[in-house]
């Protein structure tokens, strides 16, 4: 059984930050250099300074960036900018968004989940992570024990939570704030234990798949196996074993799951004609116009199929596979992201799994206009644009025990940091 419990959450002072609009900021593995200036340009109170550190772009370690992250998050609690609630809550954020121009809400419980390993319980993975970025957030976890921001995580639906979290939306918000992203949040801390218990005990029987944050569950096992051979027998109820979540229902109206494109880069010897020509045994290809949204537009309508959006230079073609159709099989096979990138990417190009890596030849985007626009001036090779995953493939996926390539979904919006710290001690 999945284990939430509340916490005694660290948050910005409400007296002095009810409104949190210029102190949170995105998750640290979308920020650019300028865009992380930008966000200390915002706050001298910015997360960012904590989640990637004062002297980000410096080429310090990870280690000496997060000293200074350490230093002045204790700097921050000792002159009230940062204070810990008196009792453990529940916390509820809505966010509000648009897409489209589509609105939507989308309503996340914050928590702690108690940690279990992929595999040996009911928490899963949907996608392969990479070492990198794992290595980066425990050096940060080790040197602040602090968790900075939540892991997002999915849960089978459930009408006796479903009415319990109205309940808890009844009162105030403590604080709210819009991000650069244009999210507003609203932010609720419940104390109320009756209420609490409710939730834990009826989200007992769930499942969690995690949608976001693979590399941050996967560093919380490993600070959690660290600290055990430090701190020898602390009881299973110690801080580091359990991490800090954002639960978001299956049947939640908002929940959005948008594409992530590929541009390729690095192919030797790459000729876009003769590279159709082979393809054609396995795709059935035409040509269309060099337009995003054309190609958007066909990718949906051929929804049911195995069908991507191919752009180079030359232009622009659909290729749909002649065989298969999409269903939640379970299989990573059956997937659309795993076609792409073992029949197309390996199969056609000649790439293997390490080209998949960030800051390898695969470079993953996520504006379709973008990808074409790059492709056909000739700044990458090849541009594949793809339908979204869809949330019963995740599923049939995860719970199969099987995982997804790289960046096969993108959740939006994503949760910011900022919202509230779990303390790891």
């Amino acid at each position: 059984m999945a284990e939430i419990c509340p916490f005694r959450g660290i948050r910005y002072n409400e007296a002095r930050y009810s409104d949190l609009s210029s102190v949170i900021s995105p998750p640290y593995d979308v920020i650019s250099p300028a865009e992380y200036q930008q966000l200390r340009d915002r706050s001298p109170q910015n997360v960012v300074r904590l989640i990637l550190g004062e002297n980000y772009g410096s080429g310090r370690s990870g280690e000496e960036t997060y000293d200074d992250s350490a230093a002045l998050l204790d700097r921050w609690l000792d002159d009230q900018t940062l204070v810990q609630d008196t009792q453990p809550a529940i916390y509820l954020l809505d966010q509000t968004f648009e897409i489209e121009g589509q609105r939507h809400m989308r309503r996340a419980l914050i928590a702690r989940l108690r940690l279990e390993v992929f595999g040996e319980g009911n928490v899963f993975p949907h996608e392969q992570t990479m070492p990198g970025p794992k290595a980066d957030r425990l050096a940060l976890m080790k040197q602040t024990r602090m968790n900075m921001s939540q892991v997002f995580g999915l849960y089978p639906g459930s009408e006796q939570a479903a009415a319990t979290l109205d309940k808890m939306s009844k009162g105030e918000p403590v604080a709210e704030g819009t991000g650069v992203d244009g999210v507003h949040n609203a932010l609720r801390a419940v104390f109320d234990r009756d209420l609490i218990d409710d939730l834990a005990a009826s989200l007992s029987d769930r499942q969690v798949i995690i949608a976001d944050g693979h590399h941050r569950y996967e560093t919380a096992i490993a600070y959690r196996d660290a600290m055990r051979r430090h701190s020898g027998e602390c009881g299973s109820d110690a801080p580091w074993e359990f991490v800090a979540v954002a639960l978001v229902s299956m049947d939640d109206p908002g929940l959005v799951i948008q594409p992530t494109h590929r541009l390729v880069h690095e192919v030797p010897n790459f000729a876009p004609t003769d590279w159709f020509e082979r393809a054609k045994e396995n795709f059935q290809i035409a040509e269309l116009p060099a337009d995003a949204d054309i190609i958007m537009d066909r990718l949906e309508k051929l929804a049911a199929r195995h069908a991507f959006g191919v752009v180079t230079e030359k232009g622009a073609r659909i290729m749909i596979r002649n065989s298969g159709q999409r269903g939640a099989t379970g299989r990573p096979e059956d997937l659309d992201t795993h076609i792409l990138h073992h029949e197309i990417f390996g199969g056609l190009l000649g790439m293997g799994p390490d080209s998949w890596q960030k800051g390898g030849p695969i470079e993953y985007v996520q504006s379709a206009e973008d990808c074409v626009q790059t492709a056909l001036s000739g700044q990458a090779q090849l541009a594949a644009l793809v339908n979204p995953t869809r949330m019963d493939e995740v599923r049939a996926i995860a719970v199969a025990g099987g995982t997804m390539p790289p960046k096969s979904t993108f959740f939006a919006p994503k949760f910011p940091a900022g919202i509230v710290f779990t303390p790891l001690t």
